[in-house]
């Protein structure tokens, strides 16, 4: 953990910013979290991420939009090309300029 601490001399040798870093309340939040995980919350997670994900496709099918969608148990994305993401090279095919017209950000 000293490669972390800003304290040394020299400050920190590997930089880890955060949001909720040193943060009491969301770490026990998420040790709260963890201790209600059981398999059958993650396989009832699996399910709804599944749904979602099917209902993301039937959506971009009937609008006709060349998208897709990527992700796995309750993780999805929306990426803004036809082709399948299946790793960095195919994921290089999304639409920069769909992505800058359509930034949440």
């Amino acid at each position: 953990m000293s490669m972390w601490d800003p304290s040394q001399p020299g400050g920190p040798q590997v930089s880890h910013a955060g949001t909720f870093n040193g943060n009491p309340m969301t770490a026990a939040a998420g040790v709260a979290t963890l201790r209600e995980l059981s398999v059958d919350v993650y396989e009832e997670l699996e399910k709804k991420g599944d749904y979602l994900r099917q209902k993301l496709r039937d959506v971009i099918a009937e609008m006709e939009a060349p998208m897709g969608v990527t992700g796995a148990a309750s993780l999805f994305g929306i990426q803004a090309t036809s082709e399948a993401v299946r790793d960095y090279r195919s994921y290089a095919t999304n639409d920069g300029d769909c992505w800058r017209w359509c930034s949440w950000g």
